[in-house]
């Protein structure tokens, strides 16, 4: 489990999974109209913007997806974002340059 502060997914989610694993996340979340916003008006990239603002996302759980089920079926308010591949420890975030 990680709450996703400073350094958003991309620094986060590094610190829990082993360091032969990437995580590969799929921005498919309903992101607050706030952080539009403030990608517009400050001129922001999209890394920075899932770097800095984590797009919405304050808590993330890794498990596998035998739990992930159970875990969403006891509470429709839990998604899957992503998931974990043979890797170099990093999080890809799909269509961020990261």
């Amino acid at each position: 489990m990680s709450h996703i502060t400073g350094g958003g997914l991309i620094e986060n989610i590094p610190r829990c999974i082993n360091p032969d694993l990437n995580a590969v996340i799929d921005v498919a979340w309903p992101v607050p109209a706030v952080f539009s916003y403030l990608q517009k008006v400050g001129g922001v990239t999209p890394l920075e913007m899932h770097r800095v603002f984590n797009m919405g996302l304050g808590f993330i759980v890794i498990c596998d997806q035998a739990t992930a089920f159970r875990i969403q079926e006891d509470d429709p308010r839990f998604m899957q974002v992503g998931y974990l591949e043979k890797g170099e420890g990093k999080t890809e975030i799909m269509g961020v340059n990261v």
